[in-house]
């Protein structure tokens, strides 16, 4: 058995002894087309019985996935067809450190998990935006509840439920809720039926997640999926803590990161016909014509349709991950994905994620903003310039290596597509192949507007919470 099959065996015996208490969307993604954000408030000098008996029984339900119930990692698994899955409603529950500073307040186990989240909110509470900004003092953000449904109307009735129904019973108050959408290009991508996931630029999003489960695995040596070059595997601890034990049952939970950023599509698009028409008028009439397209390849380090610079323009499949960067690269050194996803030249093929890269992150972001629609597909003729964006969510096991990743595409050449969110005025220049001098311009499509660090606890932290006294 090879080190990366020993780490997927460990993997899913994790999986298989905790997955009824894992939070769903860590391991598997939500699948799920439409999605509401609940930024919630607790009434500190409510009566917390009633609170915890609500979210003890949000968790007991999952057990069966009757009623309203957060989804754990299981229940996914569970839904087997397409009906299924088209009726299934999806439901998180995140607590930010003064969230779950007044659920366990007098509970000192947990102050190792509050104390990362405290620790960790350096780029919250210096020059980055925070959400909680939105509101006074009294009104802290203390948890976020994410909503999934394949029905567009099935979320707001959802949503309204637990508004007026069940928010004002328990001294929960909604603080405000923020929309989001899959959108996909249908004429994009190996699975043309159901189209390729794209963000707002146009671009097939979440590429180069790591690899943990067996389903994951067994795609590899199908279709051309190899990892000879760059090994995605890496093991489940790298994105879950520890939680104190009750009664001596080990449950298990996982940090997130949540970022609202938006997105400046027609800037986007206009800087890249710029470049396209200076490298066409530096080359002779002879010589081929570069378009946009090529040039945001070399922005993002891949093809609209996910595939890498680093692989020929013929494959349609952002799944063909199977590269690094060679000394003579066909991606920029500059290139977002490049800074995003580090595949060093020293990195040794074949050793799994975990000893490629330091800091693994499991990405679930999801856009946000009303885009047109063509023939199923994300118009890209309407270029809109506000309104737009993403929400970055990471898993992690450590929160802070999303700074380290951003920190990373910092230094040297600027993520082009990032540009220096702490600092959006920094200028940036870029070496363009073709262009002569550093071009000026890029970076300043993306905007922070702000964001969280939150904790994601097992479904038997909820259900523990029916016991008034913590059993150790």
């Amino acid at each position: 058995m090879s080190e990366s099959q020993t780490i997927i065996a460990e993997n899913e015996a994790f999986l298989q002894q905790h997955g009824r208490d894992l939070q769903a969307n860590i391991f598997i993604s939500r699948r799920k087309t439409f999605v509401e954000i609940l930024f919630l408030h607790l009434d500190a000098d409510g009566d917390r019985s009633t609170l915890n008996t609500t979210l003890s029984k949000l968790a007991e339900n999952s057990e069966t996935a009757t009623g309203i119930h957060l989804t754990s990692y299981q229940n996914q698994l569970d839904i087997q067809t397409p009906s299924q899955h088209q009726r299934s409603l999806f439901c998180n529950l995140f607590l930010t450190s003064k969230g779950l500073t007044k659920i366990h307040q007098k509970d000192d186990r947990w102050f190792p998990i509050l104390d990362h989240l405290r620790g960790n909110r350096q780029d919250l509470d210096g020059n980055l935006p925070h959400l909680e900004l939105k509101f006074t003092a009294d009104k802290s953000i203390d948890a976020v509840m994410i909503l999934g449904h394949n029905s567009k109307d099935a979320l707001p009735r959802m949503r309204r439920s637990f508004e007026r129904e069940i928010f004002p019973r328990i001294g929960v108050e909604l603080l405000f809720t923020e929309e989001a959408q899959v959108y996909r290009n249908k004429l994009m991508g190996g699975n043309r039926g159901r189209g390729l996931v794209v963000e707002h630029f146009g671009y097939a999003d979440g590429a180069s997640n790591p690899c943990i489960t067996a389903r994951e695995f067994g795609k590899f040596g199908v279709d051309g999926k190899t990892m000879n070059e760059w090994n995605p595997v890496s093991s489940y601890k790298e994105f879950v803590v520890s939680e104190p034990a009750v009664a001596g049952q080990e449950t298990f939970g996982s940090y997130l990161v949540l970022r609202k950023m938006s997105q400046d599509v027609r800037q986007f698009n206009e800087v890249l016909k710029d470049i396209a028409d200076k490298i066409n008028q530096a080359r002779s009439n002879d010589d081929p014509k570069v378009t946009p397209q090529e040039v945001g390849a070399l922005a993002f380090g891949r093809r609209r349709n996910g595939t890498s610079t680093e692989r020929e323009p013929a494959y349609d499949d952002k799944g063909l991950n199977d590269f690094h960067y060679p000394e003579i690269s066909k991606c920029p050194f500059f290139a977002h994905a490049r800074k995003m996803n580090a595949r060093e030249v020293e990195a040794w093929p074949g050793l799994p994620r975990m000893y490629q890269n330091p800091n693994p992150i499991i990405r679930r972001g999801i856009t946000y903003g009303k885009r047109r629609l063509r023939y199923g597909s994300l118009d890209t003729t309407v270029q809109p310039n506000g309104d737009v964006g993403l929400f970055f969510l990471s898993f992690q096991n450590d929160i802070g290596r999303y700074q380290k990743i951003l920190q990373q595409s910092w230094t040297n050449d600027l993520d082009p597509i990032l540009g220096h969110l702490d600092n959006p005025q920094k200028t940036l220049q870029h070496n363009i192949p073709g262009l002569n001098e550093p071009y000026e311009g890029f970076g300043k499509f993306v905007e922070l507007l702000g964001g969280l660090n939150l904790y994601a606890p097992s479904l038997s932290f909820f259900r523990n919470l029916s016991t008034p006294t913590p059993v150790i």
